[in-house]
C-alpha cells in the first residue's frame, strides 16, 4: 500500500506508511539475534533457544520494539521520497499494526518547512550606531591597565576605607544557628565592590586590622537561597588584614610594559583607542546585520510549527549546560541557584527560540528564492575548521562528521549567504529602532559537531 499523508494545522503532517511482510520478518530476526543472551527457556541455557522457541514462549511481540526500531528510518526516508516530503523536525513514531505475517503500519507525525511570503529583501534600511569612542572611553581602559599592574600594599595606620581590599573570616547566623554557606576563611573583598549582601561591606568599612566585630544585615527579597529569602542575618567577623592597590605611574615605561608595540605612552594611548573603535566598528556593523535580518523577517508571513520553537528550546538548554560544566557547574545546581524549575526556564528561552527558528526559515526560503548554493569547497572549509578544533584530518572529518551533520553544515552556510546577500545592498540609518523582537538571530556558523560520547553570601 502506497504512503499517504494527512496535512495538520501549523505545517504538521501525519505520514503513513506501511513495511512489507517479508522486510519485518527479517528485522524481527535480526532483533532477536541482538536480544538472544537474554532469554531463558526451560530446557534450554540461557542464550540458547532458536527464534522459533523464543516466538512461541514469549510471543513474536516481545521483539517488535527492537524490530521496528531497525526499519522505522529506512520506511520514513522512502515514504518520504514517494510523498516528495522533507521532515523539519524530529519524527514521533507510533505503530499502527505489526505481525511477522502481515509486517507493520506505522505513523510519523513531524513538522514539514513552512511556505514563507518574503517582503522587501532589497536595499533594507536598518539602523546602524555610530562608532563615538570619547577621551572617557580610553582612559577607563588605561585605569584597567594600571589596576593590573598595580601592587597590593598593606595598610596599617588607619581604619578600613572604600576601595580597600581586605581579608576577612566570617561566620554568619540566621535565627541563632549558622548557615550553609555562610562561613568564610581568608575571604578577600573589595569594599564598594558589591560583592556581599546589602549592607555588609559598609560596615566593615571604619574598622581597624585585628578587630573582632559583628554586622548585622537582611538578605534580600530576590536573593537566590529560598531559605535566606527576606531573612535577618548576623556575621561575627575577624578583621584580618587591610591593603590597598598601589599604582605605577601613566609613563614611558609603564607604556613599554603594556605594549608590545608602544615605545611611549602618547601611542599606548592611540592603540588603545585604534582597537576600541575597532571593536565599536563591529559591534556597530553586528546590530546593523541583526537589524536588517529583523526588518526581514518581520516583514515575512508564515506559520512557525511549535514543534521547530521546542527543539531549539531543547537545543539552547543543551548549549547552556554545555556552558555551565564547562565553569564547573551542573545545569541543575544552577536551576536550583537561580530559583527557577526547568520549565521556569524553557518558558525564559522560549522567546530567544522562536525569533532564531523564525528567521531561520525566512533566510532558508530566500536563499531558495535567490538560487543560492553551497559548494563542496565551502563544506570542506567548514569541515577543515571542525578537523582543526578536534584535532583530526579532514579526510577524518569527511568520514565521522559530514554523513551525520552535512544537512546542518549547508543550511548554515546557505543562511550566511542569504544573510550577506541583504547585506550587499542594506542601507544605514542614524535613526534607532523602537520594537521589542529579539536580536540575537545567530547565523554565524555556531556547531561544533562534537561527536565523542559525551554556596556562600556573596550576591
Amino acid at each position: 500500500m502506497p504512503a499517504s499523508v494527512e496535512k495538520l494545522d501549523h505545517n504538521m503532517v501525519k505520514v503513513t506508511a506501511d513495511v512489507d511482510a517479508e522486510t519485518f520478518k527479517k528485522a524481527l530476526q535480526e532483533a532477536f539475534r541482538k536480544n538472544q543472551k537474554h532469554f531463558q527457556i526451560p530446557g534450554f541455557r540461557k542464550g540458547k533457544a532458536p527464534y522459533g522457541m523464543v516466538k512461541n514462549y514469549y510471543g513474536e511481540g516481545v521483539l517488535y520494539e527492537d524490530a521496528i526500531e531497525l526499519v522505522m528510518d529506512d520506511t520514513l526516508k522512502n515514504a518520504l521520497t514517494e510523498l516528495s516530503l522533507e521532515n523539519a523536525s524530529r519524527p514521533v513514531v507510533d505503530v499502527v499494526d505489526a505481525s511477522s505475517e502481515k509486517g507493520a503500519t506505522l505513523t510519523y507525525l513531524f513538522a514539514v518547512m513552512p511556505e514563507v511570503a518574503l517582503g522587501q529583501t532589497e536595499k533594507i534600511e536598518a539602523y546602524r550606531p555610530p562608532v563615538n569612542v570619547t577621551d572617557e572611553d580610553v582612559q577607563k581602559e588605561i585605569d584597567k591597565d594600571l589596576d593590573k599592574a598595580s601592587r597590593l600594599v598593606p595598610v596599617e595606620d588607619r581604619a578600613a576605607a572604600v576601595g580597600d581590599i581586605v581579608t576577612l573570616d566570617y561566620t554568619g547566623y540566621v535565627d541563632g544557628e549558622a548557615f550553609e554557606g555562610g562561613k568564610g576563611d581568608d575571604h578577600e573583598l573589595t569594599l564598594g565592590s558589591g560583592q556581599f549582601i546589602p549592607g555588609f561591606e559598609e560596615a566593615v568599612v571604619g574598622h581597624s586590622k585585628g578587630e573582632e566585630f559583628n554586622i548585622d544585615v537582611k538578605f534580600p527579597d530576590d536573593y537566590g537561597h529560598e531559605s535566606l529569602k527576606g531573612k535577618d542575618a548576623m556575621f561575627e567577623v575577624l578583621l584580618k588584614d587591610i591593603r590597598i592597590k598601589e599604582r605605577p605611574e601613566p609613563d614611558d615605561e609603564f607604556a613599554k610594559d603594556m605594549s608590545e608595540e608602544a615605545e611611549t605612552f602618547a601611542e599606548y594611548r592611540q592603540a588603545i583607542r585604534d582597537r576600541l573603535e575597532k571593536t565599536a566598528g563591529e559591534q556597530a556593523e553586528k546590530r546593523f546585520r541583526n537589524e536588517v535580518i529583523a526588518n526581514v523577517v518581520a516583514a515575512a508571513d508564515l506559520d512557525v510549527p511549535p514543534v521547530l520553537i521546542d527543539e531549539r528550546v531543547n537545543e539552547l538548554i543543551s548549549d547552556q549546560a554545555l556552558q555551565l560544566r564547562n565553569m564547573g557547574l551542573e545545569f541543575e545546581q544552577y536551576l536550583q541557584y537561580t530559583g527557577m524549575t526547568l520549565n521556569d526556564f524553557r518558558r525564559q528561552m522560549r522567546p530567544q527560540a522562536a525569533t532564531q527558528v523564525r528567521a531561520s526559515i525566512v533566510l532558508n526560503a530566500l536563499a531558495k528564492e535567490k538560487n543560492l548554493e553551497v559548494t563542496d569547497e565551502e563544506i570542506d572549509e567548514v569541515l577543515g575548521e571542525i578537523a582543526e578544533r578536534q584535532g583530526m584530518t579532514l579526510d577524518v572529518a569527511r568520514e565521522q562528521i559530514l554523513p551525520q551533520y552535512k544537512n546542518e553544515i549547508v543550511a548554515d552556510k546557505l543562511s550566511q549567504k542569504a544573510v550577506d546577500y541583504l547585506m550587499e545592498t542594506a542601507v544605514a540609518t542614524d535613526v534607532e529602532p523602537v520594537h521589542d523582537h529579539d536580536h540575537d538571530h545567530d547565523h554565524e556558523h555556531h556547531h561544533d559537531h562534537d561527536h565523542d560520547e559525551e554556596n556562600n553570601t556573596e550576591d
